[in-house]
């Protein structure tokens, strides 16, 4: 869960992390919060961070549960909002158990993404039982497609720019990081190592889990947003995307 990196970004949260939540993001997330809610129905919110689903929920279920395995992060969250309707705990999405069977929703914002499998599993199991039976998970998921468009991108670019084919493949490694991605696995192993998800996956780890009547959709984010996370800019070019969910127990 790399807990201590969480503890480092948590005060300067949106310079370190390309959030669904940011403005001009296209996020199918406030649609099916808005299809789903109801003022007798919970939500856990599992990996909170700083807390920027909050406001949507708060205001639409009667009771909120926010966890994060980070202290810092939890503490943001609660300065950051001030609702008689949440409540913040700081907890591991690995062991959920006094939470089980216990919530209409389940919300996962890029917070299942730890790199071990056995790990991986283990949240996503949990993350099915802390829901009632017919409980609906919403969640978003690093699309590991994306990292592969990006790099698709520029070696088209650069190519076009040089009509060089060498060039443009040695551009493509040095602005993808030539070590930097499992492809095979899906794991970023730069810094703080983390998974990414290929449609495929995450349609085969849900249902895994016990998880039925899997929908997805994409989040898109704008390049400009993209390129604050230290991708380039492909303007005009479809944006790149992450996968959002919608499942049942």
């Amino acid at each position: 869960m790399q807990k201590k990196y969480w503890n480092d970004v948590a005060k300067k949260y949106f310079e370190n992390i390309m959030s669904p939540f940011q403005e001009g993001v296209k996020n199918p997330f406030f649609e099916y919060i808005a299809k789903f809610e109801g003022k007798n129905k919970s939500v856990i919110d599992i990996g909170t961070g700083i807390g920027n689903a909050i406001p949507h929920l708060a205001d639409r279920f009667a009771h909120v549960i926010a966890i994060d395995i980070s202290e810092k992060m939890i503490e943001v969250a609660k300065n950051n909002h001030k609702f008689n309707n949440v409540s913040f705990f700081v907890r591991d999405a690995r062991n959920l158990e006094e939470f089980h069977d216990k919530f209409d929703i389940a919300v996962a914002v890029n917070s299942i993404i730890i790199p071990s499998l056995k790990d991986l599993e283990k949240v996503i199991e949990e993350v099915y039982k802390v829901l009632k039976m017919g409980g609906k998970l919403i969640a978003i998921f690093p699309s590991m497609e994306a990292i592969l468009y990006q790099a698709m991108l520029v070696e088209d670019a650069v190519f076009k720019e040089t009509g060089d084919e060498k060039k443009a493949k040695a551009m493509t490694v040095k602005e993808v990081g030539k070590n930097r991605f499992s492809f095979m696995f899906g794991i970023d192993k730069e810094g703080f190592q983390q998974k990414y998800f290929y449609r495929f996956e995450v349609g085969y780890r849900l249902r895994k889990a016990g998880f039925k009547h899997i929908r997805m959709r994409k989040v898109f984010y704008p390049w400009d947003v993209s390129e604050e996370s230290g991708f380039s800019a492909f303007h005009g070019k479809p944006h790149m995307w992450d996968w959002f969910v919608v499942a049942e127990k």
